[in-house]
Order: structure tokens, then C-alpha cells, then sequence
């Protein structure tokens, strides 16, 4: 069965930012921000998708943790599963800014923020294709 298309879309949007987190990841410490801002972009479009999927309306919002409550209330062990992505609320949030960050950001960081975040985007897709 296809998805209907504002889920397609969603799932589009949320790869979408995946393939810049990807792209600017390796161009330096100017843009690891960017990379980990564009990884929680992509996990906030991909669960926004899946929230869409089950008809489930949501608030206009960064906060992963809001979208995963509404995640549970679809499948409480799906939410769980991925409930690790709430972590990349900061990067919409903490780092936009100059003087937001506590701590500056580093590679290892804007590494992590993209891993979590493919590993997220997976398991959605996944579970909408299934």
C-alpha cells in the first residue's frame, strides 16, 4: 500500500534534511551546528509523518519529547524504541543561537546528532512501508 501523500511528503522533507546534515557534516566546524540542527529537523519531519499516518494531529512544535508522547499514544513500544531522538530537541534549540550553547559544538557531537537521527528516520520509514 503507498503512503498517502502528506506522509510522503513528510518522509520527503525529513530526507531532505538528512541529505544536508550528511552534506555539510564534513565541511568543517563552521557548519557542525548545521549538521546536528538539520538531524533534528529530520527526526522532527519523520515523526510528524508518522503521527500524520495515524491521523493524529500535532502541535507546531521542536520538542521531540511532545511529538514521541504522541507517538505512545499510537504504540507505546514503537516510542520507546525510538524515544533516544528526543535528545536532538537541543540541536533546534541550544545551538541556533550564539550565546545559547553552554558548550560549543563539536564534531563528535554533530556525528552523533546525524547517526541518531538516520537511525530514527529508518525505523519510521520502516514502520509506515510495513
Amino acid at each position: 500500500m503507498a503512503l498517502p501523500n502528506p506522509v510522503r511528503r513528510w518522509l520527503r522533507y525529513a530526507l531532505d534534511d538528512l541529505k544536508v546534515a550528511r552534506a555539510i557534516e564534513g565541511m568543517g566546524s563552521s557548519y557542525w551546528r548545521g549538521c546536528a540542527y538539520h538531524s533534528q529537523q529530520a527526526i522532527e519531519k519523520a515523526l510528524k509523518g508518522y503521527l500524520a499516518f495515524h491521523q493524529v494531529r500535532f502541535t507546531k512544535t521542536h520538542d521531540i519529547a511532545i511529538l514521541l508522547e504522541a507517538v505512545a499514544n499510537v504504540d507505546a513500544k514503537f516510542a520507546k524504541k525510538i524515544s533516544a531522538t528526543k535528545r536532538l530537541t537541543k540541536f533546534a534549540i541550544e545551538y541556533r543561537h550564539p550565546d545559547a550553547a553552554d558548550k560549543p559544538m563539536t564534531r563528535a557531537k554533530a556525528r552523533s546528532a546525524l547517526k541518531l537521527a538516520e537511525n530514527g528516520y529508518e525505523l519510521i520509514a520502516h514502520s509506515l512501508r510495513s
